[in-house]
C-alpha cells in the first residue's frame, strides 16, 4: 500500500510514476453488484479489520467513459452491502446503476447448481453484455438467443449454504444517486407474485423516486 485515497498526494505521484502505466481511456466498465466482503466483515468485527481492508474510494474513473453495475434489489445480508459508483466532479462519461430482481447469487450468476435460477440471472447478463455492445464490444450475431430470461423464475435466496450464518439483515437503499434505476423485470416479477401490501407500497414508493 504505497497510497491512500488521495490519489494526487505525493506518495501517489511517486508510487505512479514508478510503478503504473501512462493513463489510458477505458471505453466500458461492467460488474455485477459489487459488495464490500473484504477482512472480517461482520458486526463489530469490521471496524478493527476496516482500516486494513476499506476501499480508497467509490470514484468511477475520469478515464472511464462508460461505467455499468447491476445491482440485486432483493439481498439483504449486510455483509453483502453494495458498493455503488460515485462519480468524480466535472466527470463526462455515461453512468447506469441498475437494479434486477434476485439476491447477490442471482444478479451474479453464483447458482451453485441450481438451474432453475438460472433464467432469472440471465436478465442482468444479457443487460450488461448490451451495454457492452453498444459501448462497441463486438458480440456474434442474435448472441441473446443463447440466454433464456424469466423475471418469474426462482430466486436462490438469501439462507443457503453458509449464508444462514449471515444473521444481520437490512433492506438496502435504493435510489439515492441519481444513475440508479430499476430494471423493467423487477415491476414484472412483482406482478406475478403473490400480494404482499406492504411490499407493493415500499415498491410503489420506490419506482415513483426513480
Amino acid at each position: 500500500r504505497h497510497y491512500e485515497a488521495q490519489h494526487l498526494s505525493k506518495a501517489g505521484e511517486l508510487f505512479a510514476r514508478a510503478n503504473c502505466h501512462p493513463e489510458v481511456k477505458i471505453e466500458a466498465i461492467g460488474v455485477w453488484d459489487t459488495v464490500k466482503s473484504l477482512g472480517l466483515n461482520a458486526p463489530l468485527f469490521w471496524r478493527f479489520s476496516q482500516p486494513l481492508h476499506m476501499f480508497h474510494n467509490h470514484d468511477l474513473s475520469r478515464n472511464v467513459k462508460n461505467g455499468f453495475q447491476a445491482l440485486a434489489l432483493n439481498e439483504t445480508r449486510v455483509a453483502y452491502a453494495p458498493v455503488l459508483w460515485t462519480t468524480p466532479e466535472g466527470y463526462a462519461g455515461r453512468l447506469e446503476q441498475v437494479w434486477f430482481p434476485g439476491t447477490h447469487g442471482d444478479v451474479g450468476g453464483q447458482l451453485g447448481g441450481d438451474e432453475a435460477a438460472r433464467p432469472l440471472a440471465n436478465i442482468p447478463l444479457v443487460w450488461l453484455l448490451s451495454r457492452m455492445e453498444d459501448s462497441g464490444l463486438p458480440l456474434p450475431d442474435g448472441w441473446t438467443t443463447r440466454f433464456d430470461q424469466d423475471p418469474t423464475a426462482p430466486s436462490i435466496g438469501r439462507w443457503r449454504g453458509y449464508g444462514k450464518m449471515l444473521v444481520t439483515r437490512r433492506r438496502r437503499v435504493v435510489g439515492a444517486d441519481p444513475s440508479e434505476r430499476l430494471h423493467e423485470s423487477v415491476d414484472q416479477r412483482r406482478a406475478h407474485a403473490e400480494p404482499q401490501p406492504g411490499l407493493l407500497a415500499r415498491m410503489q414508493g420506490v419506482i415513483s423516486s426513480l
